[in-house]
């Protein structure tokens, strides 16, 4: 099985690595990432500028590349011009902040996610209830993701299908199990302030 992974965090974001590590269990895992974080950057794609793919060290157990382009941009250079085939499935994550609500339109997570259905590819974007990087333990999310993962690949998904996967920070033993729930499209109203 061969696995594209992504995400909006940036090559180097500790996500990415542990989401690589896992898939690397079940399939050939390739890395292809923003070179720098572009969080809310939705469906973005360059037109204007060249795409510059780098090849990185990343870890022992994935091909990696980082783009200075946005997670779409990824996804479709993956596609276009790096794989000789399309992948068997994309996964986007592990993303630090959940995808919940309307959040899931502004969020390059899901985007990227996204352009891989545009290619008729199954997608998965994995975030995770949890704002900083520097005080999650990716051991402790790889244990609970692990049975979620499984589950995944068993069912195969089809391509113009795309799961939105949110994982609560807490042990494995802790949760109570997975539910599919339906898209909260409740407006969270944010507060602005005038600067004269």
């Amino acid at each position: 099985m061969k696995i594209l992974v992504t995400n909006d965090d940036g090559i180097f974001a500790p996500g990415v690595e542990a989401l690589a590590d896992l898939l690397s269990h079940f399939g050939e895992v390739i890395i292809v990432c923003p070179e720098t974080e572009k969080s809310a950057y939705s469906h973005k794609i360059t037109l204007r500028q060249p795409l510059k793919l780098k090849e990185v060290t990343l870890s022992s157990f994935a091909q990696a590349y980082a783009v200075n382009g946005s997670p779409a941009d990824c996804v479709k250079l993956s596609m276009e011009v790096l794989l000789q085939e399309k992948p068997d499935i994309v996964f986007t994550g592990i993303n630090i902040g959940p995808n919940v609500g309307r959040d899931v339109y502004y969020s390059a997570t899901i985007a990227a996610a996204q352009e891989a259905m545009l290619y008729s590819v199954p997608s998965v974007a994995v975030s995770l209830e949890a704002f900083h990087h520097q005080k999650v333990k990716f051991s402790v999310v790889k244990q609970l993701f692990y049975q979620v993962l499984e589950v995944i690949l068993q069912n195969k998904i089809p391509g113009n299908m795309m799961l939105n996967v949110n994982l609560p920070y807490t042990s494995k033993e802790l949760c109570k199990g997975v539910r599919v729930v339906p898209m909260d499209l409740s407006v969270i109203t944010l507060q602005f302030h005038r600067i004269k």
